[in-house]
């Protein structure tokens, strides 16, 4: 089971690497969490490309990073802070069971971490959401 939070603007995630692991019959947990994660990952660096780097005449972060000595120092610290503080916005659960249960929690900037010694995963920062006042 997958499970999302936050803006999905890249829908399309969860349904290549579902297309991707069709052809394996029960994958295993940790298998789905690896696709999730480097989807996730390639997603991310998809959208720093087409909107970080080309509004600034980079094709490319090799070509950004092969270029960067050549750069204004403020330009670089801009777009080293907007590569890095990247975020696509949307957090996935993934809960199942292989031969034992597995949660994995897929986040910025495309890792994943098991809560499976835990048994349980509950997202959030533990502020109240509603405005105080």
């Amino acid at each position: 089971m997958v499970l999302t939070a936050g803006t999905m603007h890249e829908p399309e995630l969860i349904d290549q690497v579902r297309s991707d692991l069709s052809t394996i019959s029960k994958p295993p947990i940790l298998s789905v969490a690896r696709a999730l994660t480097q989807k996730y990952h390639e997603i991310r660096l998809s959208r720093i490309r087409d909107q970080v780097l080309k509004a600034r005449g980079f094709d490319s972060l090799e070509e950004y990073y092969n270029r960067q000595k050549l750069q204004h120092d403020a330009l670089v610290i801009d777009l080293n802070s907007q590569i890095e503080q990247y975020d696509l916005g949307v957090h996935i659960l993934l809960a199942g069971v292989d031969s034992k249960a597995h949660f994995y929690y897929i986040r910025n900037p495309g890792t994943y971490e098991s809560y499976d010694s835990i048994g349980f995963f509950c997202p959030g920062n533990g502020r109240n959401s509603r405005a105080s006042g």
